[in-house]
């Protein structure tokens, strides 16, 4: 069996590292020939600590303090030794079987790399269900590069050059955009899966967490590439912004004005929801969809119009609205 590097960037993760890594090894001991490699990114939260404690033993753990989360991946895999490279997020639970899992699949298909399945933990908040319902595929097959849990074979890994470590956020899906670009080709299988267990629990992580991700448009700009969210969060902005306009035309009634306005506000929003009942995700709770949507695209929008003060000041910092500070 080929050997497997596990690699895990944490930053302020001390509630679900321990769990995280649990797993982890649980999976190595079933699949045989793995080594386990950590970096940290300058915990204040007693992360770095508990790691030195608990797994010095057993991981290879680094410090590289206020690096982007492709500069922690890159460290890890520069120092990797296994002919895969298999990068999980700090707050994942994987099953025994999920690095057995992975390279079963690797022998069915001619893939660069495999994509895992995220699920909720049980009895979870209305948000991290509807959620995950509305991106979940409905079957298996090849996909774009996205999440931050996934393995890839090391020599493709390296000859695309790693993570771009400019990026603060969205470089899973950047690299994932070379690939293709290259002609290889990324999978996504049911049987390949772990549960996220850092799924936003309230509307304020939510958007947070989503204004962080945004940031990842300031590497669109600088590429010039427009994606779909990117493209359709201009497009919802344009549209909000003619609704507050009609806001204050005088010719118009109160009543419809008010109507114009939020009809524009929700156009967006709205056609999302039902594209994503379209490709397969589940809309048991329309309302609840539309209303993460709407929340979605205001954290896109705000995002969009920090990034001309940031980039001014010299660019988006690794910390800037992170759902970990």
């Amino acid at each position: 069996m080929p050997r497997i590097s596990v690699i895990i960037p944490a930053f302020n993760a001390i509630k679900d590292l321990k769990r995280c890594l649990d797993s982890v090894i649980a999976a190595m001991q079933e699949y045989g020939d793995a080594e386990l490699v950590i970096v940290d990114n300058g915990s204040t939260d007693g992360s770095y600590e508990m790691l030195l404690q608990h797994y010095g033993g057993i991981a290879r753990i680094f410090q590289l303090p206020d690096a982007t989360v492709g500069a922690l991946r890159n460290h890890g895999a520069q120092v990797a030794q296994g002919e895969y490279l298999s990068f999980i997020d700090s707050d994942m639970l994987v099953p025994p079987s999920y690095l057995t899992d992975a390279l079963l699949l690797f022998s069915q298909y001619d893939i660069a790399a495999l994509v895992c399945r995220l699920s909720v933990p049980e009895s979870p908040h209305w948000i991290e269900d509807t959620w995950r319902r509305l991106h979940r595929r409905p079957r298996d097959g090849y996909v774009h590069l996205y999440g931050g849990s996934f393995i890839i074979r090391t020599e493709v890994f390296r000859s695309a050059g790693g993570f771009n470590e400019s990026l603060v956020t969205d470089e899973d899906r950047e690299l994932g955009e070379r690939l293709e670009s290259q002609g290889y080709r990324i999978y996504e299988a049911s049987a390949f899966s772990a549960i996220h267990l850092g799924e936003p629990r309230t509307l304020r992580a939510f958007f947070r967490r989503h204004v962080w991700h945004g940031l990842g448009m300031l590497g669109d700009f600088q590429r010039l590439a427009i994606t779909k969210p990117t493209l359709m969060t201009f497009l919802h902005l344009i549209l909000s912004i003619a609704g507050l306009l009609i806001l204050f035309f005088p010719m118009l009634s109160p009543s419809i004005r008010l109507l114009t306005f939020a009809s524009l506000a929700c156009i967006v929003p709205a056609a999302t929801v039902a594209y994503r009942q379209a490709r397969g995700g589940e809309v048991s709770r329309p309302l609840r969809a539309f209303l993460l949507y709407y929340l979605y695209y205001f954290a896109r929008a705000c995002a969009l119009l920090a990034l001309p003060v940031l980039r001014f000041r010299g660019g988006v910092r690794p910390h800037d609205f992170s759902p970990r500070r």
